[in-house]
């Protein structure tokens, strides 16, 4: 998908991050939440050689992994996705396994609160949504007079048993066809976005 956005290019410093587990609510992660780097869902290729030529043959997606790093917060933390609790979770004892959706918004509305948030007409917006990820670990750092580092690991497949991509990008702008986007609705079992 091209970014055919129009002339406000400062809003791009500016990203909204949803997380939420499946169903669960939309947890905010921008406020604490200083780096982000999505990799994977490419594919590769290979030639075979036959009697008349060469075919070629594509090779399965790669998974999706996503690393947010961030500062965390007095009232937020990571440990409740790496362990799949709830995010008000104070004590953590135990680990489960728990499917995650990941939600980012570049908008110039600035009104905008949430990664999962409608982006009405007259304003421009960029959503990169990842659903059926895991969260697979939560790496800790610090050095003396800085604070706290913690980096938040997800990993998932680029597509479902059936076939249906785990990611959805979409767009909008007041120059192109889609002038504005729907919010997303809550992640189940059922439904990814």
């Amino acid at each position: 998908m091209a970014i055919g956005l129009d002339s406000n290019d400062g809003w791009f410093e500016r990203c909204f991050i949803s997380i939420s587990q499946v169903d669960g609510d939309d947890v905010e992660a921008r406020t604490f939440t200083n780096n982000l780097t999505i990799n994977g869902g490419n594919f590769d290729t290979e030639s075979l050689e036959t009697f008349g030529g060469t075919i070629t043959r594509t090779n399965s997606y790669e998974d999706i992994e996503l690393q947010i790093e961030g500062i965390p917060a007095s009232t937020r933390d990571f440990d409740w996705l790496a362990h799949g609790v709830a995010p008000t979770s104070e004590t953590i004892t135990s680990s489960t396994k728990v499917k995650t959706r990941v939600a980012f918004l570049w908008t110039d509305l600035s009104t905008a609160t949430s990664g999962v948030q409608a982006i009405p007409s007259g304003s421009e917006g960029y959503r990169q949504i990842y659903a059926e990820e895991y969260c697979t670990g939560v790496e800790y750092s610090m050095t003396a007079g800085e604070e706290l580092q913690a980096t938040l690991s997800f990993k998932g497949s680029n597509e479902d048993p059936e076939g249906a991509f785990n990611f959805k990008k979409e767009m909008c702008s007041t120059s192109s066809t889609n002038k504005s986007m729907s919010a997303v609705p809550s992640y189940t079992t059922t439904v990814k976005f």
